[in-house]
């Protein structure tokens, strides 16, 4: 009965093991991804709008929308930043042509409603765009 017991406790610290080395891996996995596709893939410049404040037990953000190849792209930010946007801000952003879902912010140009992106976006920032002080 002893030896089943020992078995079982062995068993059960492999699976805990297991399950450990598994937890780490995906972000790591998720990390090596993000930077892949990065180095790898060309960038398109959108326009980024924040439409609606997002709320949980464990995050605040906004939710974000922008266009990429002729399509609304929805998604959630949870930076610093994006919690204080004020619903209706836009700023310029930037996409990866390989793996649209993943993004980013150039705070720092706001755009005025005046501007539109075109469907498939910006290969570079356009000239007319300035930062904001």
């Amino acid at each position: 009965m002893n030896n089943e017991l020992n078995n079982n406790l062995k068993h059960d610290y492999k699976l805990q093991i297991l399950f450990l080395v598994i937890l780490f891996l995906i972000p790591f996995s998720y990390s090596l991804y993000k930077y892949h596709i990065a180095n790898s893939s060309k960038i398109k410049y959108t326009i980024i709008q924040f439409y609606e404040l997002h709320t949980d037990s464990k995050t605040r953000g906004m939710k974000i929308r922008y266009y990429c190849n002729g399509e609304i792209i929805n998604s959630f930010c949870s930076s610093k930043e994006c919690a204080n946007a004020i619903v209706g801000k836009r700023v310029l952003g930037y996409y990866y042509v390989n793996d649209p879902m993943l993004f980013g912010f150039l705070f720092e140009y706001v755009i005025p409603d005046s501007i539109q992106v075109p469907k498939s976006g910006w290969d570079k920032i356009p000239p007319n765009l300035k930062k904001s002080d």
